[in-house]
C-alpha cells in the first residue's frame, strides 16, 4: 500500500509559490483523473473554459461537484463511461497526476 505524502501534496506545496500569475487560458476542457479532493483541477481550472475531473472515491467525487469541478464517481475512464453520465468525451488536456504514484 502507498504510503507516505502523494504527488498531489508535493505538487500542491509547489505550485502555491511557482505557479505563475499571467499563465495563458485555454479553450476546451480539462479532464482530471484521480482528482482526489481537487486541488490541481481547482489550480488549472480557471485556465480553461471547463474542468472535469474522475475520482473512485463516491465522497470525493461528490466533493469535486460542489467544488464546481464536475466530479464523476468510476472505477474506469471511457468514453461510454463519459457519455453515460452525460459528460464530455473531448478534452484539450488530461491529468493523471496522482495515479502513478499509487501503482504498485
Amino acid at each position: 500500500p502507498h504510503q507516505g505524502p502523494s504527488f498531489q501534496d508535493s505538487a500542491r506545496a509547489e505550485m502555491s509559490t511557482n505557479l505563475p500569475l499571467d499563465l495563458p487560458t485555454f479553450a476546451g476542457r480539462v479532464l482530471d483523473v484521480g482528482a482526489g479532493s481537487g486541488h490541481i483541477t481547482a489550480a488549472f481550472a480557471p485556465l480553461f473554459e471547463e474542468a472535469h475531473s474522475v475520482e473512485i472515491s463516491p465522497k470525493l467525487a461528490w466533493r469535486l461537484s460542489e467544488k464546481n469541478l464536475n466530479g464523476l464517481c468510476s472505477t474506469k475512464i471511457t468514453a461510454q463511461v463519459l457519455e453515460d453520465n452525460n459528460r464530455p468525451t473531448s478534452f484539450r488536456m488530461v491529468f493523471a497526476l496522482n495515479l502513478l504514484d499509487r501503482v504498485d
